[in-house]
């Protein structure tokens, strides 16, 4: 039955979530039959959602909702999501979390963190890796893990690593202010960034406002940005602009992926300091 918009329901006689996912399969096949004779392929991509009815009294308005649900909670393409009461659990903390960002950002609940990065000979540390930590007065301490996919999959991670980036240059001016030699940091850019061609600017400006000299702030990019070929080349040129603004790359998570020639390619070009050994927010 067709609901609304581009949304469409399928009643089906069937509670074994294997052939439930078998029957979409075939019928996302069959929608995206006519790329066989394309000449410029375009497939569709269908987003999916089940409930499985276990009580039948219920009103089908709420069976409609919970198969919504789950369609709204899939994020990988091609597979289908079932609902659960840990999934509307979930999705409400999600919720909750959305509405708190704004708020806890203007207060400055997100604390920087550094955490050292320390020679293996000799035991220096000669920079660190700025993390960040959500301490909401009501809440406690949310965890990276509760906040950084969620805001990576709704883009308010930019955010985020923006107002990283500023309390970095903010720490760095209050150290040279206060006749401290800095140390090198390195900030996460998520690659979210990079959707925008000139994602560098808005960092060169704050960098610029708070006179942080050259090579002190490293941008850190995990393997996950080489997303295909033609996110390569955009993110080569990328880097050459961070070397021409003044900033240093390196990659975290270097080997856990992508890990292939192109790869290699702009691990080359970027600052040879040698593999990461710290990762995460």
């Amino acid at each position: 039955a067709h609901a609304d918009s581009d949304h469409f329901f399928l009643c089906l006689r069937e509670n074994d979530p294997r052939e439930i996912q078998l029957r979409l399969e075939r019928i996302v096949e069959e929608i995206n039959a006519f790329n066989e004779s394309s000449e410029e392929p375009y497939y569709l991509t269908i987003q999916q959602g089940v409930y499985i009815v276990g009580e039948p009294s219920l009103e089908i308005m709420v069976i409609q909702d919970r198969a919504r649900t789950a369609c709204r909670a899939s994020t990988q393409e091609g597979r289908c999501v079932f609902y659960d009461t840990a999934l509307t659990e979930r999705l409400q903390k999600e919720l909750e979390l959305n509405n708190l960002f704004e708020q806890s950002l203007e207060n400055g609940d997100f604390k920087l963190y550094l955490q050292p990065k320390v020679q293996p000979s000799g035991g220096k540390v000669n920079s660190a890796e700025a993390l960040v930590r959500w301490q909401h007065p009501q809440r406690g301490m949310i965890y990276p893990s509760d906040f950084i996919p969620l805001f990576e999959k709704n883009g308010r991670i930019c955010q985020l690593d923006l107002f990283v980036f500023e309390e970095v240059c903010k720490l760095l001016l209050h150290w040279m202010d206060g006749g401290k030699e800095p140390l090198p940091i390195s900030v996460n850019l998520s690659r979210y960034h990079f959707q925008r061609q000139n994602c560098l600017d808005q960092f060169h400006e704050i960098a610029s406002r708070y006179c942080i000299p050259r090579g002190l702030i490293e941008m850190e990019l995990t393997e996950s940005i080489f997303f295909d070929d033609q996110g390569i080349e955009l993110v080569k040129m990328q880097v050459h602009k961070m070397h021409e603004l003044g900033f240093r790359c390196s990659l975290d998570d270097f080997g856990a992926g992508y890990s292939s020639g192109a790869a290699q390619g702009i691990r080359c070009g970027c600052d040879q300091a040698g593999p990461e050994i710290f990762s995460g927010y």
